[in-house]
């Protein structure tokens, strides 16, 4: 699914991690992008380090997509 690749490159984050994202966005308009929010806030609040949800919001305002 997208979805799961959106989250583990969302945890990464290295430039190319980025691109990916942003180019799954542009092509998968239907992305839950619900559920892509929800994990990675789980993930910030389980590991208690990097806020991945915010970076991904970051993301898709910069593809108009949040």
């Amino acid at each position: 699914m997208p979805e799961d690749i959106v989250i583990m490159k969302s945890l990464a984050l290295r430039p190319r991690d980025v691109a990916d994202i942003e180019a799954i966005l542009d092509a998968t308009p239907d992305l839950d992008l619900e559920r892509v929010r929800t994990t990675l806030r789980a993930f910030t609040e389980a590991l208690e380090t990097d806020d991945f949800a915010g970076e991904f919001e970051r993301i898709l305002k910069r593809t108009r997509r949040g």
